[in-house]
């Protein structure tokens, strides 16, 4: 597993938003699901907050790619969250991952307290080319900062 950990703030005083982190990942058919989320923005089908907090809560809220990334655009911070992604659900432990462990996961990406973003990245279950991808995407987002 490959982690790459950065503050959630730019020197110039902005937020690397979700929507940034998600764009160092290439375009994909996994099962993504947010396992813990705390933020400001617009939810999925104009749920109300404590509504998607509590099935996000309650075994996870799961996203394809296009509705994870146009989630993501609509939020304007994240406070906390957790969101994974597995090729299946089949055979993944809930409890390990949320217990950090993502190992059975392709990638993870979680914020914390609004001040670091973590991004997690299984390598051996990776293409080579999708792993160096990631990691040289999230190295140029905290070098060049905004686009």
């Amino acid at each position: 597993m490959i982690t790459r950990e950065f503050s959630m703030h730019e020197d110039a005083g902005g937020i690397i938003r979700l929507c940034r982190v998600l764009a160092t990942i290439p375009v994909n058919t996994w099962q993504w699901s947010m396992l813990d989320y705390d933020g400001v923005g617009r939810l999925p089908d104009g749920q109300p907050y404590e509504q998607f907090v509590s099935s996000v809560r309650d075994g996870g809220y799961k996203f394809d790619w296009p509705t994870l990334t146009a989630f993501a655009v609509d939020l304007e911070q994240t406070i906390d969250c957790l969101v994974v992604a597995v090729h299946t659900w089949d055979g993944v432990a809930p409890d390990r991952v949320m217990a950090d462990d993502y190992e059975q996961c392709l990638v993870a990406v979680e914020a914390f307290d609004s001040s670091t973003w973590t991004v997690s990245i299984n390598d051996q279950a990776l293409p080579a080319v999708v792993v160096r991808g990631i990691c040289v995407g999230i190295d140029d987002l905290v070098v060049d900062g905004p686009p």
